[in-house]
């Protein structure tokens, strides 16, 4: 399933997160701050002179309408949004809580600070994570190997005469 198919069938569902992310930003955010988090988080707006804006609503849904909402990264950075958001210092935990609450509602999980919804999740080169060593063809049966590196493993194939390999 492309992210494409993804959105289109849950487009309700994050038409609902957004509307209701929005709605807390004009209850808890003044403008400066939902500027600098959407611009935190990879969003931008033609216009930079905030005052063009005026409201903290009409704000947000600027960035909503100037986004391509058809590309997973544009997703990714609304739930950087979010996440930017659970970390500002100055908004009580309460209204974090309530925040959270809206996650959760909308079955995002939250999990070391980060807002996931697995059934978006789409690598961009699904190639390489399901085959991360490249992918061996050939008549001879290829030798491979992994090997702890930097607390990370690494994983190897020794190349032969009559044996290649695709990466990417």
């Amino acid at each position: 399933m492309t992210i494409y198919q993804a959105t289109e069938t849950l487009t309700p569902q994050i038409n609902l997160i957004k509307l209701e992310f929005r709605e807390f930003s004009v209850d808890n955010l003044v403008l400066r701050q939902i500027n600098d988090i959407f611009l935190n988080a990879g969003f931008t707006l033609p216009e930079k002179n905030l005052s063009s804006y005026g409201k903290r609503r009409k704000l947000v849904q600027a960035y909503y309408n100037y986004a391509n909402w058809e590309i997973q990264e544009t997703f990714q950075n609304f739930l950087k949004v979010i996440e930017y958001t659970l970390q500002l210092f100055y908004i009580e935990e309460d209204t974090k809580k309530s925040l959270r609450n809206l996650c959760i509602k909308n079955e995002f999980k939250i999990k070391d600070g980060k807002i996931i919804r697995e059934d978006l999740i789409v690598s961009k080169n699904l190639f390489d994570e399901q085959f991360p060593a490249g992918l061996p063809f050939g008549i001879p049966k290829p030798y491979f190997s992994i090997a702890a590196e930097n607390g990370t493993q690494k994983l190897n194939f020794e190349l032969q005469s009559g044996l290649g390999l695709l990466k990417g």
